[in-house]
């Protein structure tokens, strides 16, 4: 999937008001404990506000809204289904439950070809934390020195590097299908 909330924000807002939703978002500190799952919504939806109370409603809309920071590669599933000829595939996501409920028919159209996975909001805990790696590991019994691990964030890509697994800094859809073949053709 394709996750761009700056985009999503910025072509919502005029910027003195996107600047000030997308810093109660992501800078307030609330998103990641958001991806955590161990405060209630409305506490942090609260903590969204106080960043910029005079953005209140535009700060609601954008958080009743954050489904529309996700959206589907095309693609995208006929590349898993080859994948899933020859390997298993397992998911590793920071996701909250409110993103869940918004990109359910989304996520419906990828997870029946996953072989397992973890959401953050599920474990309480969040990339680039190596526990959460250890979970993925120990549940699916898996070796990380068989494992190749796709994020597009390069702080998870040396999270995943550093437990032994071969990683790829996920970017535009055919750069990353072409490094993730040429790690599979390695011995």
């Amino acid at each position: 999937m394709k996750y761009d909330p700056e985009g999503c924000i910025y072509g919502t807002f005029e910027r003195r008001t996107a600047d000030c939703v997308y810093d109660a978002l992501f800078h307030s500190g609330f998103w990641v404990e958001l991806d955590r799952g161990v405060m209630p919504e409305e506490e942090i939806l609260a903590g969204f506000i106080r960043s910029c109370p005079d953005m209140s409603e535009q700060i609601t809309f954008q958080y009743e809204n954050m489904g529309d920071f996700c959206s589907a590669y095309s693609g995208t599933l006929p590349w898993l289904r080859r994948l899933k000829k020859d390997y298993k595939l397992y998911y590793l996501s920071n996701y909250s439950v409110p993103m869940r409920r918004r990109t359910g028919p989304m996520l419906d159209s990828f997870l029946p070809l996953m072989d397992g996975g973890i959401f953050s909001c599920d474990v309480g805990k969040i990339k680039p934390d190596p526990a959460i790696y250890r979970m993925l590991s120990d549940r699916y019994r898996l070796d990380p020195a068989q494992c190749v691990f796709l994020d597009d964030s390069a702080d998870n890509v040396r999270a995943a590097e550093a437990l032994g697994m071969r990683a790829v800094l996920a970017g535009e859809p055919a750069g990353t299908r072409k490094e993730l073949d040429r790690l599979l053709e390695e011995p």
